[in-house]
């Protein structure tokens, strides 16, 4: 229950159970590192490594071939405007083009802010089915702070037991549409991901007894979470109004509040009178070194340095009667999260002595649970502080930043008279247009994310918005950077725009500018026949008893490639397929065949003459 030393990893969540790959997934988030969401297909390929010291292995063709075969079954959701600018070296984002979505709540006002997955996974041998729904209270970007994951895995059911996962599945494609409508088939597949959510049997976690899906704000119809008994109430909650917060306790005495010094300072003592217990983390908490997923720091080694800092998890847990209720997701005890934003809980029912209140914190002398890491804090002031002009300024950053990322944007290519493309970029507004008062006193600058801010661009803005930009091939790309500066103050983000026209080969030339050396196109072919270990056991050329570049690459000079080749046209014919696609992908982009082995046309030749002949019998 909330036990601090029991850490879960978003990636470890993401794999794929042991004989099964990843069928189709989709995600969502308030805000996006488009970095972050690179290291998701590594964990559904099964690729991530850690050295001996713990640290991550960064392997490039690893990456690549996991991008390559899952890109196409990850669909991700975000807030309209809340995707950061990648860096410019950051080639691999080719991949992710089709497979991010923006999207604009119902209420103009209000924000996209679940953090869920719906998860998909097959036996690749008996077709076999399972599925996996994580409810988290962390953003898909690199922030290291105290957060929640909530992990079901389920199997096909055949009556429909939670209709609201098929509803919020559907609610995210008509939420999309406005933007970037989906392709049918993506829309299609996430539909589907839905339906069979809604009729999946769930494992629960230990000590839970029963499950419901509360699904917010995705259709402008108020739904409140926290009905029923509920006795006393624990709130762990980093943002707070005194309203909600109210409203969720019922202002019962009792009830314990877990949140951050400045938000318990902002609320004032007033709205908080009514609390047994006012806590923050510990300053020791904030120093805990922890085990770092690849998605919150790639690269990262287990530190001192490595440590969770600030309380981001929202989650509410009831005494009520001889049962204790415990909700968990996305949505923080204020105003906006249920009235207007669109949010994701989950509750879950168990007896009170195993996931009570007392079960979840601890009481005051034991020291257990979350006692570990809380202490008391009181309020500076009794009534709640007014705003600051720093944060008035924020706000209207962040209204215009809502506003430009809800626009349909279209990037329009024609090839330029020296070989070069020039890039129209036009945003049209959708459910609301640009408000001229909006952008007083804000300076926007817009470039294409593959050549950085100096290339910045002030836009013409008369309702829609539009520039232009001249780019070489490699720089065609549909992200496009966006700054706004007010004063000492000033915000980036990404659009993604529709690509029209586009130079052809963009991906084929990511692809060969990876694979430029012998020893990676052939770590990069036993990937794609299977041969995982092998392939990623090479990588670090440092790490202990691995053979140097040039040992193991001489090793397959001999042939070596000969056994995972004959066993994959004996068992799953469609890597073999899949190689004759990247070696036409490598072979137009002008790379590629000299990379090979020399004896490889000996092997590859009679394997290809046998394919084509109708495969493995």
């Amino acid at each position: 229950m909330l036990e601090p030393d029991a850490r879960a990893l978003l990636l470890d969540a993401l794999r794929p159970p042991l004989g099964f790959q990843l069928n189709a997934a989709a995600g969502t988030t308030y805000s996006l590192d488009l970095v972050s969401l690179l290291t998701a297909p590594v964990a559904f390929a099964m690729f991530d490594r850690q050295r001996a010291d713990g640290s991550s292995v960064a392997d490039p063709v690893a990456m690549l071939q996991a991008l390559r075969e899952h890109s196409s079954r990850i669909t991700l959701f975000h807030q309209a405007g809340q995707v950061t600018v990648p860096p410019i070296d950051q080639r691999l984002i080719v991949y992710l083009e089709n497979a991010v979505y923006s999207v604009v709540p119902p209420v103009p006002t209000a924000i996209f802010h679940p953090k869920i997955w719906y998860l998909r996974f097959r036996d690749r041998e008996t077709g076999a089915t399972c599925y996996r729904f994580l409810c988290l209270s962390r953003n898909l970007t690199p922030d290291r702070s105290w957060d929640t994951l909530l992990r079901l895995d389920g199997t096909p059911g055949d009556e429909v037991r939670c209709p609201e996962l098929a509803e919020f599945a559907d609610a995210l494609v008509n939420l999309a549409a406005p933007i970037r409508p989906l392709p049918e088939d993506r829309a299609a597949t996430v539909r589907s991901l839905g339906a069979d959510f809604a009729r999946a049997n769930w494992t629960l976690p230990e000590g839970f007894s029963s499950v419901r899906f509360w699904a917010l704000g995705h259709d402008r119809q108020e739904r409140w979470p926290f009905e029923g008994q509920i006795d006393r109430m624990l709130v762990i909650s980093p943002f707070l109004t005194g309203n909600a917060l109210g409203a969720i306790t019922r202002k019962r005495r009792g009830s314990i509040l877990v949140s951050r010094p400045e938000e318990i300072d902002r609320v004032g003592s007033k709205a908080l009178a009514h609390l047994a217990e006012r806590l923050v983390l510990a300053s020791d908490a904030n120093a805990a070194p922890t085990d770092l997923d690849a998605a919150e720091a790639p690269t990262a080694s287990r530190t001192a340095e490595n440590r969770l800092i600030g309380l981001h998890a929202k989650t509410y847990v009831a005494d009520a009667g001889w049962y204790g209720r415990l909700w968990t997701g996305s949505a923080n005890a204020t105003d906006a999260a249920f009235h207007g934003n669109v949010e994701f809980l989950v509750e879950l029912t168990g007896r009170k002595r195993d996931c009570g209140i007392d079960a979840t914190i601890g009481d005051r002398t034991d020291r257990i649970g979350l006692r570990k890491i809380v202490e008391p804090y009181e309020a500076r002031q009794e009534e709640e502080r007014a705003k600051t002009p720093e944060e008035v300024i924020e706000e209207r950053l962040d209204v215009l930043r809502r506003a430009i990322g809800g626009l349909h944007f279209e990037a329009t290519c024609s090839r330029a008279v020296d070989g070069r493309w020039t890039v129209g970029l036009c945003g049209q507004p959708t459910a609301t247009r640009l408000d001229p008062s909006e952008r007083v006193g804000i300076d926007i600058q817009v470039w294409p994310a593959t050549v950085g801010a100096g290339a910045g661009r002030t836009p013409e803005i008369n309702g829609s918005l539009s520039t232009a930009f001249d780019l070489s091939d490699d720089g065609v790309t549909p992200f496009f950077g966006v700054s706004l500066t007010a004063g000492p103050l000033s915000v980036r983000f990404v659009v993604v725009a529709e690509l029209l026209g586009a130079p052809e080969g963009r991906a084929e030339r990511v692809l060969a500018s990876i694979l430029n050396d012998r020893a990676s196109l052939i770590r990069f072919l036993l990937l794609l026949l299977g041969n995982l270990d092998e392939a990623l056991d090479h990588f670090d050329e440092g790490a202990t008893g691995a053979p140097g570049r040039g040992e193991w690459l001489t090793a397959f000079e001999t042939g070596a490639l000969l056994e995972p080749l004959v066993r994959a046209y004996a068992r799953d014919p469609e890597r073999l397929h899949d190689i004759e696609r990247v070696l036409a992908e490598i072979a137009r982009s002008g790379t590629g065949v000299k990379l090979l082995p020399a004896q490889w046309d000996e092997i590859w030749t009679p394997i290809t003459a046998a394919l084509a002949d109708g495969g493995a019998g």
